[in-house]
């Protein structure tokens, strides 16, 4: 991808400093000579070679940059849909083996694909939209899996025995808190009056799916709506 814009950015150069040469040879009249008009049709047969390269790299860049951004929403929506299989109602038991087989599910794809984005985004100022997309989706997922990632590595401890168990259930909790935070809330299911609830939502899940669907869609997929 790095080839194309390069390829991209020396095209429009030269299209630019060939134009600007026949410019001034027309200005000048120097294409009416039989030697003006020899250097003119070889410049102008170099312009729109260089023209067509240009719009080639263009083009090429512009579908390598939608397989890179489909390729990580398609690989953040797996690890979402692990996710979402949680249930906080299981026993701690099986919460556990959850995370242990979230822990040893193979990220490399979702981390390439990220990567494959910084290029994308090289060169670009801070407010860019590579650092919308690590703020909001990438970071999110990646602090939960080194967190789980931790926890496993917390599990080993505990079976040695040079963990106690209430960290280990602290350090649960603390995923928990993560994925979906338990909040109070109150909900007004009838007119006037007013109920106090409480209960957990599929927060992160929840969160980055509307990212991938809302204004990371419309970077994927510049005038389309979603």
């Amino acid at each position: 991808m790095r080839n194309y814009r390069s390829i991209f950015r020396h095209c429009v150069g030269i299209s630019t400093f060939l134009f600007l040469v026949l410019l001034i040879l027309h200005i000048k009249g120097a294409d009416c000579s039989r030697e003006g008009i020899f250097w003119s049709n070889i410049i102008l047969g170099v312009f729109s070679s260089s023209l067509v390269a240009g719009a080639t790299a263009f083009m090429s860049y512009c579908e390598d940059r939608i397989r890179t951004l489909e390729n990580f929403s398609i690989n953040t929506k797996k690890i979402l849909h692990s996710l979402r299989k949680y249930d906080f109602e299981w026993e701690e038991g099986r919460k556990i083996q959850f995370f242990k087989d979230f822990d040893d599910e193979d990220q490399d794809a979702w981390d390439m694909a990220y990567a494959e984005i910084i290029f994308i985004s090289e060169g670009k100022t801070p407010n860019s939209d590579h650092v919308y997309i690590f703020e909001c989706i990438y970071k999110p997922i990646q602090d939960l899996v080194m967190m789980v990632d931790s926890f496993v590595q917390d599990l080993r401890l505990a079976d040695k025995g040079l963990l106690e168990d209430s960290e280990v259930k602290q350090h649960l909790k603390e995923i928990e808190e993560i994925l979906a935070p338990y909040e109070k809330y109150d909900a007004e299911f009838e007119k006037g009056k007013i109920t106090h609830c409480s209960g957990r939502w599929d927060y992160l899940t929840v969160r980055v799916l509307e990212e991938l669907n809302g204004r990371y869609y419309r970077i994927m997929y510049p005038g389309r709506n979603e």
